[in-house]
């Protein structure tokens, strides 16, 4: 662990039936996210690790496991939040093909003002993300699929 406490949780289960908490780094000092694993369906956790790639700004966040279709192997974690430690800007997605150990893909979804996201699978196999922008007077919803945030359209 490292100074400061985790909060505005969010949880994700991976692949083997853990789960992963990644959390909002609130008065640590370091802004990334706080990730801490759990094997035991919640009872107890890991101690909290920051994760160097997640950096944010302190901010609420959003992670999501979206379906890759009939095939779980073909899961993928998705991730939102402001990407920057400076101020609530930046809205980045990322994406995990390995249950969160790297986030290797990323794509901004909106440069300007964004604030706390929340993410949804949606039907038609897309991603749906809820978010404050432009400093709260909007919240917006944006659509967009796995392979808009890999560039592949």
């Amino acid at each position: 662990g490292a100074a400061g406490h985790a909060n505005e949780v969010q949880f994700v289960e991976l692949a083997d039936g853990s789960v992963m908490l990644n959390a909002r780094n609130q008065g640590g000092g370091l802004k990334q996210r706080k990730i801490a694993i759990s094997r035991d369906g919640g009872e107890t956790w890991s101690a909290t690790q920051h994760d160097a790639t997640l950096i944010e700004p302190t901010c609420q966040a959003s992670i999501l496991r979206h379906p890759g279709g009939a095939d779980p192997s073909k899961d993928v974690l998705v991730f939102s939040n402001p990407g920057t430690q400076t101020g609530r800007t930046n809205g980045v997605i990322r994406l995990s093909r390995d249950d969160g150990k790297t986030w290797p893909t990323s794509r901004v979804l909106h440069p300007g003002g964004f604030a706390y996201s929340c993410l949804a699978s949606l039907p038609d196999g897309a991603v749906g993300c809820l978010f404050e922008r432009d400093g709260y007077k909007t919240i917006a919803f944006a659509r967009f699929t796995v392979n808009w945030v890999e560039g592949k359209e």
